[in-house]
């Protein structure tokens, strides 16, 4: 736990002092989290924690090793994963890799009547052909790594 929460800190660029002041505790008191002095957190501090670095307060305890906990789609994904033998595994990383080059599947888009347009055809030429080109190019990378 200690080793957590003081790479958590130093990952978000912030001094004891400062996650004190969110916690709403000294900076000795963060010292004394980070050195092991204090092994049993408060549970709100802990939560608070968990919150500022974006984790599961297990994870924050060391009591889980995922610092997210994982949403229904992404333990389907795992299973489904989990099944594959080495072969499927790595073309399963490639497929996905190209999906995610793709603006129709990315994340990045976020307004639904973009990604319906874009189902529907409403993707100019100029943008499909840059998704083609950013997929070839995570194949070429992908099959490079393969060697």
């Amino acid at each position: 736990m200690t080793n957590r929460i003081k790479d958590l800190r130093e990952a978000f660029s912030l001094t004891q002092e400062q996650l004190g002041e969110m916690l709403g505790v000294r900076k000795a008191a963060v010292a004394k989290y980070e050195s092991g002095t204090v092994e049993n957190l408060k549970r709100s501090t802990v939560e608070k924690m968990a919150d500022i670095f974006k984790v599961t307060p297990a994870f924050i305890m060391g009591w889980s090793d995922n610092p997210q906990e994982l949403k229904a789609d992404e333990l389907r994904l795992l299973e489904l994963f989990g099944k594959l033998n080495s072969l499927g595994k790595k073309e399963a990383i490639k497929r996905v890799a190209e999906l995610s080059v793709i603006s129709v599947y990315n994340s990045a888009i976020i307004n639904t009547k973009e990604l319906i347009a874009a189902h529907d055809g409403g993707a100019s030429p100029q943008e499909m052909n840059a998704d083609l080109l950013n997929a070839l190019e995570i194949l070429k990378r992908s099959d490079k790594n393969d060697l």
